[in-house]
């Protein structure tokens, strides 16, 4: 790799993160509020601290690997672009997205290691479920779409299509099934939960 455009790629990515921090600061953890911690760690203050800052970190890690696998496919400008378009999306509070408004789908990864991670993105093309489950080996995918009013079985039935082609590219095997109901055909809910089970080139 050209080691000017991978150091301009890494400088974006140093950035954001400075920002990310920043915003950390400001809200004093409450934007990561989405992140699980257990109910005993919530009542011991230190040890809720010390949970959500290590919770931060591997959220800053996710983003960071997902900035390195932006970076293979072509080292050009229009590639620092599409990255440094993919990380003005990736904020804490509401008043940092770009023209104030977060991209339509919101990807929350649960259960894997780390625990959880969270991704904005405008459309479903631009994670790698595939990679993305080889570096957290998630069980669940929470996906929000403010573009769909109404989550019809339709819809979830291509999106399923759609990770589930992803993350069989390269041969394993993946069972993907809606983890509940209660979101279909329901105006105004526009979050569903997906539960994911992989067998690795058919092994489990």
């Amino acid at each position: 790799m050209d080691k000017d455009f991978k150091k301009k790629a890494y400088e974006l990515f140093l950035e954001w993160e400075k920002n990310y921090l920043k915003e950390v600061k400001e809200c004093d953890y409450e934007g990561l509020d989405w992140i699980y911690c257990s109910d005993e760690a919530r009542e011991d203050e230190k040890k809720y601290r010390r949970e959500i800052r290590s919770a931060l970190q591997e959220q800053i890690d996710f983003i960071k690997y997902h900035v390195a696998l932006l970076t293979f496919p072509s080292q050009t400008e229009e590639t620092l672009n599409r990255i440094k378009r993919f990380l003005s999306m990736q904020h804490l509070i509401d008043k940092y997205f770009p023209d104030g408004e977060k991209p339509p789908i919101t990807l929350t990864f649960w259960g894997g290691s780390p625990v959880c991670a969270r991704v904005y993105v405008e459309e479903l093309t631009e994670i790698d479920f595939e990679d993305s489950y080889a570096y957290l080996y998630f069980q669940t995918i929470s996906i929000s779409n403010v573009n769909f009013k109404t989550w019809t079985q339709k819809k979830i039935k291509d999106v399923i299509q759609h990770i589930k082609e992803d993350m069989e590219f390269d041969g394993d095997e993946v069972e993907i099934e809606l983890e509940d109901n209660w979101g279909v055909n329901k105006p105004g809910s526009d979050k569903i939960s997906l539960c994911c089970g992989v067998k690795e080139d058919g092994v489990d």
